[in-house]
């Protein structure tokens, strides 16, 4: 293969390689993922990004993006939001409808 075949080739593989990365980047943001506003302890406002694990009357587990874990005092969560997927619509739509079995 010529000098300009191989640098052809190599272009098109990075260009696949970048728009696989940038679906995956999307798709990444299209998951159910909570963000959790915390109260600081100078009175301002913090916000966290993850999956919540667990929450009970005395504590919130959160699953960040990079796998780790983390643990927050339950008093000092002032608000939680859940960016939902469509599929997750669907599914509470059905569930509230009866249709448990497709509703998972």
């Amino acid at each position: 293969m010529s000098a300009v075949g191989q640098a052809s080739a190599m272009a098109r593989a990075f260009r696949g390689a970048l728009a696989c990365s940038l679906v995956l980047l999307a798709a990444r943001g299209l998951r159910g993922e909570d963000t959790v506003t915390l109260r600081t302890s100078d009175g301002g406002r913090r916000k966290i990004v993850g999956t919540i694990v667990e929450y009970t009357g005395r504590e919130l587990r959160l699953r960040l993006a990079n796998g780790r874990g983390q643990t927050i005092p339950s008093e000092i969560v002032e608000r939680i939001e859940t960016n939902r997927t469509p599929e997750q619509n669907d599914g509470d739509g059905l569930f509230a409808a009866g249709d448990f079995l497709r509703a998972e």
